[in-house]
């Protein structure tokens, strides 16, 4: 199997306050969600898990990184957020996001991304692994089953957590070599850990 090394590419803060069974119709689930008995589906993708940034409408600043729309800077981002009061009312999370980039890619990518703090620090707790595009769109929970894609939740359903996302290094892997074949306009799919940093509850 190939190796990878794992790459920090940013941080953000994901709202805790919605409930799953509000925001996912039955419809929405049978489509997009491999496994339904959940305690909330997380993910790289906003529009699956979605940024406090977005739920409060706060225009971010010009520049916080150079992924989407993480930060690459966990001391700015957390100092941003103390000072907008919509947020007070929030309970929501501190993430962290990585890559698993192939060792011949590492060392350029981590110098193009300067990453603060650059390291997974050991109390970051792993909530599991996504598997997304180069824009972190979710190939996971964004990309509709089809008819006939419907034993692809009997396969992979029992290895994703309660969150949906992936327990093991090796199934995201092997998931996201499906789904460049199943999405290929999305083409290709890279796999994420997720990590908490932050449990803020108002």
């Amino acid at each position: 199997m190939q190796v990878y090394k794992e790459l920090l590419i940013g941080f953000d803060v994901r709202e805790m306050s919605s409930e799953f069974e509000k925001l996912w119709s039955q419809q929405r689930q049978a489509d997009y969600l491999l496994k339904t008995n959940l305690t909330k589906p997380l993910s790289t993708d906003i529009m699956v898990w979605d940024s406090v940034f977005h739920v409060a409408n706060l225009e971010l600043p010009s520049w916080v990184g150079p992924r989407q729309s993480l930060w690459d800077n966990l001391r700015l981002m957390r100092e941003f957020v103390e000072e907008q009061a919509e947020l007070n009312l929030m309970n929501y999370w501190n993430i962290g996001i990585t890559q698993f980039v192939i060792p011949e890619l590492y060392a350029e990518m981590k110098a193009l991304y300067q990453i603060t703090p650059s390291e997974i620090a050991p109390e970051w707790l792993l909530l599991g692994f996504d598997v997304s595009d180069e824009y972190l769109l979710s190939g996971l929970m964004n990309v509709a089953c089809t008819p006939d894609e419907h034993e692809l939740k009997a396969k992979w359903s029992t290895k994703l957590n309660n969150y949906h996302l992936f327990e093991t290094l090796e199934d995201a892997l092997s998931f996201s070599s499906l789904s460049n074949e199943r999405v290929q306009e999305h083409s290709p799919f890279f796999v994420y850990g997720i990590y908490m940093i932050d449990n803020i509850k108002q």
